[in-house]
Order: C-alpha cells, then sequence, then structure tokens
C-alpha cells in the first residue's frame, strides 16, 4: 500500500510525494529525498504522529513522514502524512525556531 509523504526546502517550498511501500527502507526515504548514493537518514525530530527527517546531505529538503512502527508491529506501516501545506510550514518554522534559536 503506498503512502504520501511531505517534502519542504528552506523557501517552505511544500510537495508531496507518494512512496510505493507503506513501510519505506532507509534507501527509498533517502532516493525520495534525493539523496545522494553516500547520504544517510538524520532525524530532525517527532511532532505528533510524525517523524521529520533529512539526509546527511547539505542540501537536503525536509521530509514529513509517519512515525515508523515498532518492531512487534503486525502489520509494520507508517500512516500516509495528512497534513495541509500551511501544518507543513509550521513545523518548518517550529524547527527552524530550535534549530536556528
Amino acid at each position: 500500500m503506498a503512502i504520501d509523504v511531505k517534502l519542504f526546502n528552506s523557501t517552505g517550498t511544500v510537495t508531496t510525494k507518494t512512496i510505493i511501500s507503506d513501510d519505506p527502507s532507509d534507501k527509498e526515504i533517502i532516493d525520495v529525498l534525493g539523496g545522494s548514493a553516500q547520504a544517510d537518514l538524520k532525524q530532525i525530530g517527532q511532532v505528533g504522529a510524525w517523524d521529520v527527517v533529512k539526509t546527511t546531505d547539505s542540501n537536503s529538503d525536509t521530509l514529513i513522514i509517519g512515525k515508523a512502527p515498532y518492531i512487534s508491529d503486525d502489520p509494520k506501516r507508517r500512516e500516509s502524512c495528512v497534513l495541509s501545506d500551511d501544518q507543513v510550514n509550521a513545523i518548518k518554522n517550529l524547527i527552524d525556531l530550535h534549530l536556528l534559536g
């Protein structure tokens, strides 16, 4: 089952992408973010039911995706991101405030 994720960049532009798997691997998430072959995922934080991640590449967009399932969960799946663009930008502003002071 496919899930939607939200990406945003430093200017606040929000895009919605679809990932084919509802339990994507780190590699699949890195690919959606356009990360390099050497990139790893870096978790920025959690907001409610959402993980906020980016790659270790210096110019990486940021992605909002449903929290990762627990290992004991069956089935293992993430929720599709249903946040509006305004809600995504509110999270961006919160992260900017926290990280940049």
